[in-house]
Formats: structure tokens, C-alpha cells, sequence
């Protein structure tokens, strides 16, 4: 083949490719191929956690109690409330801000179905020097001192756990940029990564006709509680309320 029909033999297949794109329907263009985007795996929520604990004052006598109630704030969400008395009755009372059951019985129970939110906060530098200089001061001693330094703190009662069975004990809490408050190991000048459940500012109280009285504390936890539990298995008490944030 000679070298002009070769080059005419191009320019027909370059007229033809012209013309085939040219007669090309718009829904006739080549697709790109483009990497499939993997949707991001949304975090699973916190579980559903269920504190069970009955609350009876020591000694002997008329008795009666104060139970602060927890309620929702940034570190815990209250999904339903339950308390029971056995043999007596109750009534609510508001104070400061702080709901309290009031009860005149030897024995009460709280049932509690929650999740624990966790936080992404970290402490300013600041903030972490003037708390390392507070860490042998517990109790009032460590308020005050925070409160010297410029920083907002108060106490905390309510249940922690770990290993063992939740226990009613008392924590510092530091008020953070925003207003929400976190738990605080004093002792590390850090915040607290532990187990809590917060009852409320104030500690539960127990009074027989002598006064004050030792509250005996007895609590279990489970995870994956149903939606409507059952009342406790002795001794069924005879007043009970439920309260629901579902």
C-alpha cells in the first residue's frame, strides 16, 4: 500500500470518529469510573444500664428519709425512674433546684434505667496547673481552694462502681467552659474516668427519733435492663412511682 492510501485511509477513520461523536446522544458519553464512597460507620450509642438499690436506715425507731433524684445532665441520661416504699409513704420536695423523695419507712427502693454519655472534654493548661496545686486538699478544703484559684466547684453524691457493687459515695465536680460540670480525681488533678451515676448535690439522709441515722446501702447493676421492670422479688413494697424520659 502506498503511502497516499494510507493517508487517505487515515482521514476516512478520523471522518468516521468525527461523525460517530458528533451523532452521539447525550446519554451515550462514557462514564468515569469513580471509587464508591464507604458510608461512615455510626457509633453505637451508650447501653442501657439499670441500677436497682435499696436504701434503709440503721438502728431502731420511726423512721424516715431523704433521697435526692437523679436527673439528666451532660455526663448521664435518665431513661425511667421507679421508687418503691415498703410499709409507709412519700412525697416530693423541690430545693435548690434539687428534687428529693421524702419518706417515712424503714426501707426504700430506686430503680434506675440510664446511659452514661461520654465526654470528649480536656482540661485548659491552666486549669491543670491550678488543680495540681489542690491535690491534698479533699473535701471543703479542696472548694475553697478551687474557689481561690478562680475555678467553679462543688460536690457530688451518688453511685460508683467498678470490679465490686455500686457503692453511695461522694466525688468533686469542676464546672467546665459552657456550664456542664465534670467529676474530678483531686488526687491526680485530672478529671475522673470511673463508673458514676449522680444522685444530686447533696447526700441522701436518714433520721430516727434519736436523729441522724447510718443509711444501709444495698445496689446492683446490669446492662440491657428491660423497659418495664418488675417490682423487687421480696417483700413487694406498697407504694410505688415511675417515672419515664422515653
Amino acid at each position: 500500500m502506498s503511502a497516499r492510501s494510507t493517508a487517505l485511509l487515515l482521514g476516512l477513520l478520523l471522518s468516521a470518529l468525527s461523525l460517530g461523536c458528533q451523532n452521539r446522544s447525550p446519554g451515550d458519553e462514557p462514564l468515569d469510573l469513580v471509587p464508591k464512597a464507604v458510608p461512615a460507620e455510626e457509633p453505637e450509642p451508650p447501653p442501657i444500664l439499670q441500677l436497682e438499690a435499696e436504701l434503709r436506715p440503721s438502728g431502731e425507731g420511726p423512721a424516715s428519709m431523704r433521697v435526692p433524684l437523679p436527673e439528666s445532665d451532660a455526663g448521664q441520661e435518665i431513661a425511667s425512674l421507679l421508687w418503691q416504699v415498703a410499709e409507709g409513704d412519700f412525697e416530693l420536695e423541690e430545693r435548690e433546684g434539687q428534687r428529693w423523695l421524702k419518706a417515712r419507712t424503714e426501707r426504700l427502693w430506686l430503680r434506675v434505667r440510664f446511659q452514661r454519655l461520654e465526654g470528649s472534654t480536656t482540661l485548659a493548661p491552666e486549669t491543670q496547673s491550678a488543680l495540681a496545686k489542690l491535690r491534698e486538699a479533699r473535701g471543703e478544703a479542696w472548694l475553697e481552694g478551687a474557689r481561690v484559684a478562680g475555678l467553679e466547684g462543688r460536690m457530688a453524691h451518688g453511685f460508683r462502681w467498678g470490679e465490686g457493687e455500686p457503692e453511695l459515695t461522694s466525688w468533686p465536680e469542676l464546672q467546665l467552659p459552657g456550664g456542664a460540670w465534670a467529676p474530678l480525681d483531686t488526687s491526680q488533678g485530672a478529671l475522673l474516668d470511673v463508673a458514676l451515676l449522680r444522685l444530686g448535690a447533696a447526700a441522701p439522709e436518714a433520721r430516727r427519733k434519736a436523729g441522724s441515722a447510718p443509711l444501709l446501702v444495698k445496689a446492683t447493676i446490669q446492662e440491657g435492663a428491660q423497659d418495664a421492670p418488675s417490682g423487687p422479688q421480696d417483700s413487694p413494697p406498697d407504694e410505688q412511682h415511675a417515672e419515664s424520659g422515653e
